[in-house]
């Protein structure tokens, strides 16, 4: 079994790449790193790394050991954090991640009139993929979340925000343009943009067509909508995205129009069910609402 300690330096030997530079980190000698790492090894009786030339590159056993640590430090920050607050009596800010379409427009609209009327909040705000936005929920790095066709597991509070169509868009000058309403069937054999299927609307998106019996055939994949809008602005193709990075990336030089069959996509924001939600968390997240409610149709 490691310690919490050994851990730490295993984790910042690989990170700085020499027992030099780890021991500068944690502030100890490097005869007492290697004789560290020495000791995990024979503690685990796996080689974690090799040596050559004076110098040890990690082995697959030791970046096996750094990803599944990560979680834990996550957490110990997050905790480094709070006890931070609490010491400086600092309890007025506000984390939040969110994934691309919410977190690129509606967003920073919704925070930019909130810290109007909420002066003295700091914020720390970024924008990563669903499962980084989910992993720093849970590990209490971030107060509150924000993605679309979340999948939750235990430990998340969620709560939908509202539920649009994803849409068709296109260059103005593209045949499908003129049309009020695309179909997967007008998309057969034209030049496609697929969000990944790896992501949440990549599968959704996928879905839809199975459900209409039409093959899902793409010229080009990409991680996700916005980098899928600018590849339609320069008329590489069309694409299906969701409504709220549509209406964010589009600067004119986008078609925008319904698809059929409908293909839903539903806005979350989510929390951890650890530990309670401050006020002001619960106040951003009624801004979040009221904001999204005034976009649904009708």
């Amino acid at each position: 079994m490691l310690s919490l300690r050994q851990i730490e330096i295993l984790r910042t030997v690989i990170l700085r790449g020499t027992t030099a530079g780890a021991a500068r980190s944690l502030g100890m000698s490097q005869p007492a790193i290697s004789n560290a790492i020495r000791k995990m090894e024979t503690s685990l009786e796996i080689q974690l790394f090799e040596r050559s030339n004076n110098r040890i590159y990690p082995l697959d056993s030791a970046k096996i050991l750094l990803e599944d640590s990560e979680p834990i430090f996550s957490t110990l920050q997050a905790l480094e954090e709070r006890i931070d607050d609490l010491r400086t009596d600092k309890l007025s800010r506000l984390r939040i991640l969110s994934t691309g379409p919410l977190g690129l427009g509606l967003l920073p609209e919704v925070l930019k009139k909130f810290a109007t009327s909420h002066p003295g909040m700091t914020y720390r705000y970024d924008i990563r993929r669903l499962s980084q936005v989910v992993r720093g929920v849970e590990t209490g790095q971030v107060d509150i979340g924000f993605g679309l066709e979340l999948r939750a597991g235990p430990g998340l509070v969620t709560q939908k925000l509202g539920v649009e169509e994803m849409v068709c868009i296109c260059r103005p000058d593209h045949p499908l343009a003129s049309r009020g309403a695309i179909t997967s069937d007008d998309l057969r054999g034209e030049p496609f943009i697929a969000l990944d299927g790896g992501t949440t609307l990549g599968e959704v998106t996928r879905d839809g067509f199975r459900k209409a019996g039409v093959p899902f055939e793409f010229a080009i994949e990409v991680s996700n909508a916005a980098t899928a809008c600018a590849m339609v602005r320069a008329g590489l193709g069309s694409a299906l995205v969701d409504p709220w990075t549509a209406r964010q990336m589009n600067d004119g030089k986008l078609c925008v129009r319904r698809f059929t069959p409908r293909i839903d996509c539903a806005a979350y924001a989510f929390w951890s069910g650890r530990r309670s939600m401050s006020r002001v968390c619960s106040q951003f997240l009624s801004a979040v609402r009221r904001r999204i409610a005034a976009d649904e149709p009708g």
